[in-house]
């Protein structure tokens, strides 16, 4: 939805001493924060192992959906919302192997 700020986030995160850092970290946080919430509750709901790593999970949550979004809108901005969430819902629940 907020493309600009989406291509903002990913350009800056990871570069250090630059002026958005502090404000791109807290934001990092309260995204991986939600996600490390819902985790959690999977893993208690039996939903999910307590095997996996919840931050690390979480951040990798994040991170494979803003570069999803990112090459959606620069690549295949013609592909619907609905597309993009129904190939990212498919690989979240493990259903790419074709097994």
């Amino acid at each position: 939805r907020y493309p600009a700020f989406t291509q903002l986030y990913v350009a800056e995160l990871w570069r250090t001493n630059r002026a958005w850092q502090s404000t791109l970290l807290v934001v990092r946080q309260e995204a991986v924060a939600v996600v490390e919430d819902v985790l959690r509750e999977a893993v208690r709901s039996g939903e999910l192992s307590e095997e996996i790593d919840i931050p690390l999970t979480a951040a990798a949550l994040v991170g494979m959906v803003l570069v999803a979004a990112l090459d959606w809108q620069a690549f295949q901005p013609e592909r619907s919302i609905d597309e993009v969430h129904s190939a990212l819902s498919l690989l979240l629940h493990g259903r790419v192997s074709g097994h």
